[in-house]
């Protein structure tokens, strides 16, 4: 019947990415960070959810998504060489665009706010920490 456990199967084709970072030390001390990232979204056409049940239709979601952009700026600053401090922050562009987003999958654009710190605690070990605020910016579904 059409409420029968069933195996389903999802083939998913990932975007592919372009990326590029670069860094500069402007002095023994600081350092400045930057990054661009294009996702190909647009060959991300649809999620199709297939049941091995025959009864069972195949659940179908319509993405028709764009290709995006994600840029972010850091700053690094090296007060000894054991201790780093980072900061940065970076904006990263929705793949969803208003006509296809759904409670299912409701994307916006994103705000990055982040911070971290690296001790060196030998010359072959380091230990690194971070934390990241997520905002996404205001969109209607």
């Amino acid at each position: 019947g059409l409420f029968a456990d069933t195996r389903q199967t999802t083939p998913l084709t990932m975007p592919d990415m372009v990326e590029f970072g670069a860094r500069e030390d402007f002095s023994d001390t600081w350092s400045g960070m930057l990054e661009v990232d294009w996702t190909h979204w647009s060959r991300f056409r649809a999620l199709t959810v297939n049941a091995a049940n025959p009864a069972q239709p195949n659940d179908v979601t319509t993405t028709r998504w764009r290709n995006t952009l994600f840029g972010s700026l850091g700053l690094e600053y090296r007060p000894s060489r054991v201790w780093a401090l980072r900061a940065g922050m970076g904006y990263d562009q929705s793949p969803v665009p208003d006509a296809t987003r759904e409670p299912r999958i409701p994307d916006a654009d994103r705000l990055w706010l982040s911070a971290g710190a690296r001790v060196r605690c030998n010359e072959s070990m380091d230990l690194n920490g971070t934390a990241a605020r997520l905002f996404k910016l205001k969109t209607n579904v």
